[in-house]
């Protein structure tokens, strides 16, 4: 295995960001109102940004974010007198500023009531292994699908990679930029924030999947004949991928939900034959079309490996 190492990037100049937002501010797509920034604001916001581009590209997104009802220029003055600016150092003070523009941009972009499902949804993509439509990804997650719509939208202000206006949830880490990746998956002594465990997370995705595989789906009069081109909506998500989210969500290679409704228990041999008639083709498939095929999909390597030692483990019962 190739050993890798991280670089920090050096920091971009004052003159660099300063014509960042130069360039953004004057494009015609923001109206100001007659507010537009003056040399002066742009100087103390580049400041503000310490030499950070994505700290720029965030707080630019933020000024144009279409959810925000106050006019852009309260949004400008508002990152400006947030606080004082904090200098690089070398204990890492530029990760808390991110941080900080981070926690300010959530308070904003998502009312109280919205965030319990907010951080549902975040971790749901953080886990996730491939672009789903957002009704499939309502129906993995769980969460109405009205609500993960607008959260979907209400995410384009911080979002940093592909298209903001697309109707595809995409894994976290093809979306945001990864320091907003760690952002959310990182404790920090805020409280009101908790980080999303990763464990957590393919925990809440196995279950689910568990329960389209196996109740829904292949306790059907259609799951007991269908092939996997047949399969619709979420399902074939679900077929391909509930070994990976299990074996990673519970060391115990034992998940039991608090319904009780699906647990590796309660899966017959006869269920688990079928499933498999539906996942192997499927995977199959993948591999005999070259490697590229599986772009896209995180921890790919992975999958035939967990998904045999499983399939190996459960034929052992």
């Amino acid at each position: 295995m190739l050993a890798t190492h991280k670089y920090a990037l050096p920091p971009a100049s004052q003159t660099v960001i300063e014509r960042y937002f130069h360039q953004h501010f004057s494009s015609g797509d923001i109206n100001w109102r007659g507010r537009k920034p003056d040399d002066d604001k742009i100087h103390r916001l580049a400041a503000r940004a310490d030499g950070l581009l994505i700290w720029a590209a965030t707080a630019r997104l933020l000024v144009t974010n279409k959810f925000d009802t106050r006019y852009p220029h309260e949004i400008l003055d508002q990152i400006l007198s947030s606080e004082e600016k904090v200098v690089n150092q070398k204990d890492g003070a530029e990760d808390g500023q991110l941080e900080r523009l981070y926690r300010g941009a959530i308070s904003t972009l998502f009312p109280p009531h919205i965030r319990g499902m907010l951080r549902n949804f975040l971790a749901a993509t953080v886990v996730l292994q491939e672009a789903l439509p957002i009704g499939e990804f309502a129906d993995l997650s769980g969460i109405p699908g009205p609500a993960a719509e607008e959260i979907h939208q209400r995410l384009a202000a911080l979002q940093t990679q592909g298209d903001p206006k697309t109707n595809l949830i995409s894994p976290a880490i093809q979306r945001f930029h990864a320091s907003f990746v760690e952002f959310i998956t990182t404790e920090s002594d805020d409280q009101a924030s908790q980080a999303i465990s990763t464990t957590e997370a393919h925990y809440m995705l196995a279950n689910r999947c568990l329960e389209i595989v196996f109740v829904e789906l292949l306790q059907s009069f259609r799951g007991k004949t269908c092939t996997y081109r047949e399969l619709r909506g979420v399902e074939p998500y679900a077929v391909k991928f509930w070994p990976l989210h299990f074996s990673s969500g519970t060391p115990r290679q034992r998940l039991a939900p608090p319904s009780g409704t699906v647990g590796m228990d309660l899966i017959s041999d006869e269920a688990m034959h079928r499933w498999t008639t539906l996942f192997l083709p499927c995977i199959a498939a993948r591999f005999q079309a070259g490697h590229n095929s599986l772009d896209g999909i995180q921890n790919a390597s992975r999958l035939p490996h967990d998904s045999s030692h499983l399939i190996w483990g459960l034929g052992m019962r």
